[in-house]
């Protein structure tokens, strides 16, 4: 549930894969920490429904930021249709 609720957030904020990643690497070192990723404005729009602690469990359980999230990680993650791969969550609309 909010794995779908991040990307839905983050195609409104950004409209694409390449702006959003630069709004979240804006230091360009070719990463993004969770450190910058807790403080972006997805999880502050998503702080209604989530607190940081949900964000931060999520993360640790699916182990998005081991030493920090690439391009191309960033992009499988948030952005999977632009990807030739079967993910879950665009299949199931119960969620």
């Amino acid at each position: 549930m909010i794995m779908k609720d991040m990307r839905k957030e983050i195609r409104n904020l950004y409209r694409g894969a390449d702006r959003a990643y630069a709004a979240l690497d804006f230091t360009g070192v070719g990463e993004i920490t969770e450190k910058d990723f807790l403080e972006s404005m997805i999880c502050k729009r998503l702080s209604d429904s989530y607190s940081l602690e949900d964000f931060r469990d999520f993360f640790f359980q699916t182990n998005a930021f081991q030493g920090g999230m690439n391009f191309d990680s960033f992009k499988k993650t948030f952005f999977p249709h632009l990807y030739l791969i079967e993910d879950s969550l665009e299949n199931d609309d119960s969620q």
